[in-house]
């Protein structure tokens, strides 16, 4: 009888362990749930070895919270709210043909070689709730030149070389140049705004808003604004759009602090089209 005893013993002994290593290893391969073994009271009584769960049954259990997580985890967000800074930096340089006087010479041209910099901190934010929006404003530092605000020439050369009186060769050369007084190492302030509000859900179109306004340190305060119809031109294999074409009227020195024309604000308005890369954001 005592042999019986023992052995009877040492198996239940062992049925405990093996289900102890089953635990350890469920709970290894889980990252997400994590079984304690000592919330498990087992008994060495011989009518509760045979009421254990087995592997499979704790296998079944396992992957069934998983796949609650899981879907849990996919459907329970309705919208995204994402929200971030960024810092550039920038170096620019040019190189043109410069004519101070008023009275155009061939031999008062000179070439000019400048340089400058520019420093942009930028807030943009992108929320889908209801229908899509984007937001991204700014603030840039430059150090630049005044060279957009000269007036830009065409030159059309041609040179007739004879030789022995006999043979001529002719040479035609085109080149531009800038005619007026010109700065270098302007410090300017530019601040912009740009709001995309897109009117489906699918972000395939949207209304485009752009305001911008210059301070200058040789000049007067310029402001500016773009108004678009951005539509986004997708790949049918693929939801990401490759590319973003926009319909835009433009307003260039709304208040005229510094345009000569003539014209009234509608009329010195600009209707064009662009293209830019679009802004995708893989969930």
């Amino acid at each position: 009888m005592c042999i019986r005893d023992r052995q009877r013993a040492v198996k239940k002994k062992n049925s405990l362990d093996s289900i102890k290593k089953l635990i350890t290893d469920l709970t290894k391969e889980s990252d997400e749930y994590v079984v304690s073994i000592n919330k498990i009271n087992v008994k060495l009584d011989s009518t509760n070895i045979g009421t254990l769960p087995t592997r499979q049954s704790l296998s079944k259990i396992n992957n069934k919270r998983k796949n609650e997580k899981t879907l849990i985890r996919f459907e329970s967000y309705e919208s995204i709210n994402l929200s971030w800074f960024s810092i550039s930096t920038k170096y620019i340089k040019n190189s043109f043909k410069l004519l101070n006087e008023v009275v155009f010479s061939p031999e008062k041209l000179k070439n000019i070689s400048s340089s400058g910099f520019e420093i942009n901190i930028e807030y943009s934010k992108y929320n889908t709730l209801n229908k899509p929006t984007l937001f991204n404003s700014g603030i840039s530092f430059r150090s630049v030149n005044n060279l957009s605000s000269l007036k830009q020439r065409e030159i059309h050369e041609t040179n007739i070389i004879t030789q022995e009186n006999t043979t001529k060769l002719t040479t035609n050369r085109t080149f531009n140049f800038f005619q007026g007084e010109y700065r270098n190492k302007i410090s300017e302030l530019y601040l912009f705004l740009h709001y995309y509000r897109y009117l489906d859900q699918k972000s395939r179109v949207a209304f485009h808003f752009f305001p911008r306004y210059t301070i200058s340190e040789f000049d007067k305060p310029i402001f500016d604004l773009d108004i678009g119809l951005l539509i986004s031109l997708k790949d049918k294999d693929k939801v990401k759009s490759f590319i973003n074409a926009e319909v835009f009227y433009s307003l260039e020195d709304i208040a005229k602090t510094r345009s000569t024309s003539e014209k009234n604000l509608i009329d010195r308005g600009v209707i064009g089209l662009r293209f830019t890369l679009p802004f995708n954001i893989k969930i």
